[in-house]
């Protein structure tokens, strides 16, 4: 069963979608404030997140790309009254999937619903590796010389991504491709080399394998 998380303080609203999102076949929890929202996407892998722009203790576009780097799958949807164009790109850039404009049609907001939960996933198998550097995908796991760590979603992607690659340099638009092509939200090419320098204190001794070609992109060796 799909879960979605609701993150909306009207309480009557929120209750109005969780009703609809049941009658779809979907399990529905409720967060009415930020804090909230993070202590949920902490334990919860959610297919949707429905989310206010304006909280009462914060901007709901803060918790898009926390909420992105645990699940890159999660489809988001934001409710705002916000019509500026500034506020739609900075969240479309975040990772957001859609934008709906309160006061909204039911009827709108189920048909982007059911659009977004259709969207193609990714796939990648099981278990892919590079030597003595082991990734499970699917789990996020990784074994480096036997020792086990866990990374984030996206970090996972583009591991995968080099593995994939291994010993051919990997420019940033093909990892911008594989990990958020499937969204067409793309981050900045600044943020990348944020995910890739995770990924080499994850590789710990063998970090030294993932080399940076400067003005090219990337190899994993």
């Amino acid at each position: 069963m799909q879960i979605a998380l609701i993150v909306e303080d009207d309480s009557s609203l929120a209750q109005t979608l969780k009703v609809s999102l049941q009658k779809e076949g979907l399990r529905v929890v409720i967060a009415q404030n930020f804090k909230i929202a993070i202590n949920l996407i902490n334990q919860y892998k959610f297919d949707l997140v429905i989310l206010d722009r304006l909280l009462p203790d914060g901007d709901g576009i803060d918790l898009v790309e926390e909420l992105l780097d645990i699940n890159h799958q999660t489809r988001v949807l934001m409710l705002t009254t916000k019509s500026e164009t500034i506020h739609r790109i900075k969240g479309l850039k975040l990772g957001v999937d859609e934008y709906l404009s309160k006061p909204f049609s039911h009827q709108e907001l189920m048909l982007r619903i059911k659009n977004l939960l259709a969207k193609q996933k990714i796939y990648l198998p099981e278990v892919i590796s590079c030597g003595e550097i082991v990734l499970f995908p699917k789990t996020c796991s990784l074994i480096v010389d036997g020792h086990w760590n866990k990374i984030r979603p996206r970090e996972s992607q583009i591991l995968a991504c080099l593995i994939y690659h291994q010993g051919f340099v990997v420019t940033d638009e093909v990892l911008l491709d594989f990990v958020w092509g499937h969204t067409g939200n793309f981050p900045s090419h600044s943020s990348i080399s944020v995910y890739i320098r995770r990924i080499r204190m994850a590789l710990g001794l063998k970090s030294s394998r993932l080399e940076t070609v400067r003005g090219v992109g990337y190899r994993l060796s």
